[in-house]
């Protein structure tokens, strides 16, 4: 089935020449605040296709259409509505629009399993129930394969947190026709007990909806899901991403869901991203992964309006950055905050650029061992703002603004032929300061440990040996090295770019750094 790799919106609602792209496999996730897009984009990717003849249309699914979401009517008749969409076999792409009516035809639109799940598929059934009287009902196995009722089983129980021992069909042929028939074992001795879908909380009904379309997808589907974290607890959905980014991998699916789950965030390394908010301008814009200010919106965190933010990759460069701030007596006027991955910077800097953010307020500073050069941080922020308006062309030129770096060095201050990790800065440069007698003892018996063991990764991994080894946190093993590392000349090296960048963003904001002459 052909995969659909990118949307560009002419004009669709909101959305004017607005570029959205998409991996061909995977677990999507559309963020933004209320009135971004987000919902217009899922009933657009729902009407790109028509549905499988044997697997939907056979079945009585005939999936969607543009007037099921845009119903002309007095106010707007949708005339020169316009999107393109390009798939994995169009590098050209396919035009969608409004005139007289929509085409391409029905019948003439690419053939792939697609399902929408919006609110009203996820209803509760004590909802959607008109009986109020004693009803009887017909059970009998969910209406897929052996293995795959197996597989829902299994992920249900996992997912939940529940011993479910069977999950069965129930029909009946008044009020609502079709639930679900759940058996479980629950207490000390086990106690079995069954009950309808009619009496499942709203959250782990939603969740078996969830499971039970992505199991029947075929390979190579598409499932549209609408905001599909409410109702459903934390915990739940903490088990539930990685369940559906593994399906998605393993059997090539397209699950895009829309989302205002400000946590969604720390799965960035697994799934993809895409941001869709307002600009300066009043229009629209995506990015791929996330925003700053979006976070700062959706969560109202007033912590996010301190004095100067400092976007860092990890902890240890954290606590680089807070060793500067201290060194120039701006601690308190400094927050830290991680990006994870050197990739999502590019996300970052794109975000700081359409807000129209503060440049004395704000700085992206990455370790310096990747995209050191500025030709490379320019293809990665091309990568991640994509389109072609002007002010997106303008914000891809201009985002590297945001953007500083570590120095690593060695020991004659030069820059090392291959590209250095802090962490391997950090303990060489502490190496040097305790053997030129400015180090404290107790550090000794870090490079002792170092140089008796073999370690995969020693940059990354060392760090956290010695935490194990000598039972210190990793703040504490990272803080003791950078209070050594930071006596040796070489430290100001590493840290001038970063520290002078500080020391300018400080005075514009009329703040006295301390400098040394």
């Amino acid at each position: 089935m052909t995969a659909v790799t990118k949307l560009h919106f002419h004009k669709l609602k909101r959305l004017e020449e607005v570029t959205i792209e998409f991996p061909e496999k995977g677990l999507i996730a559309l963020m933004g605040e209320n009135g971004t897009g987000k919902t217009t984009v899922l009933h657009a990717l729902a009407c790109l296709y028509k549905p499988h003849q044997h697997l939907q249309a056979n079945r009585g699914d005939h999936g969607n259409w543009w007037t099921d979401w845009f119903v002309p009517h007095t106010g707007n008749l949708w005339n020169n509505s316009r999107l393109r969409a390009f798939f994995t076999d169009s590098i050209h792409g396919v035009t969608y629009r409004k005139g007289d009516r929509w085409s391409p035809r029905k019948e003439e639109r690419r053939e792939r399993y697609c399902r929408y799940i919006g609110f009203k598929d996820c209803l509760p059934h004590i909802e959607e129930e008109r009986l109020r009287s004693r009803f009887e009902f017909n059970l009998q196995p969910l209406d897929l394969s052996e293995a795959k009722r197996a597989q829902f089983l299994t992920a249900a129980k996992s997912i939940l947190n529940r011993n479910y021992q069977e999950i069965q069909r129930a029909t009946k042929n008044h009020g609502l026709g079709r639930f679900l028939y759940a058996t479980i074992t629950h207490g000390h001795p086990p106690a079995v007990s069954s009950y309808t879908s009619h009496y499942m909380g709203a959250g782990e009904q939603k969740v078996l909806k969830i499971i039970e379309e992505v199991v029947r997808a075929p390979n190579g589907g598409m499932i549209l899901f609408e905001e599909f974290e409410v109702a459903i607890h934390e915990s739940a959905l903490r088990r539930l991403i990685p369940w559906l980014v593994q399906e998605a991998e393993s059997r090539s699916l397209q699950i895009i869901v829309s989302t205002h789950w400000p946590r969604m965030t720390e799965f960035s390394d697994d799934i993809h991203l895409r941001t869709l908010h307002s600009t300066l301008t009043g229009g629209l814009a995506c990015i791929n992964g996330f925003r700053p200010s979006t976070m700062h919106r959706l969560t109202g965190d007033l912590d996010e309006l301190r004095l100067i933010t400092i976007w860092v990759e990890d902890t240890l460069a954290a606590r680089v950055v807070q060793q500067i701030a201290t060194e120039l007596s701006l601690l308190a006027n400094v927050k830290t905050k991680l990006f994870g991955a050197a990739d999502n910077s590019f996300a970052v800097a794109a975000a700081l650029e359409l807000d129209g953010a503060d440049p004395t307020r704000n700085l992206v500073v990455l370790d310096g061992d990747r995209y050191r050069r500025i030709s490379e941080k320019r293809e990665q922020i091309n990568n991640t703002l994509t389109g072609t308006g002007e002010q997106i062309l303008a914000t891809q030129q201009s985002a590297l603004r945001w953007f500083n770096q570590f120095s690593p060095v060695t020991s004659d201050f030069s820059s090392p032929t291959s590209p250095m990790k802090p962490e391997r800065f950090l303990l060489d440069a502490a190496m040097r300061a305790y053997q030129n007698g400015m180090g404290n003892p107790y550090i000794e018996q870090f490079f002792n440990f170092a140089a008796e063991n073999v370690f995969p990764d020693p940059d990354k991994s060392l760090i956290y040996n010695l935490h194990i080894h000598f039972n210190l946190s990793i703040e504490r093993v990272e803080l003791a090295l950078i209070e050594v590392a930071s006596r040796d000349p070489a430290w100001r090296y590493f840290c001038w770019n970063v520290r002078e960048k500080l020391i300018a963003m400080a005075r514009a904001l009329n703040l006295e750094p301390k400098v040394d002459d």
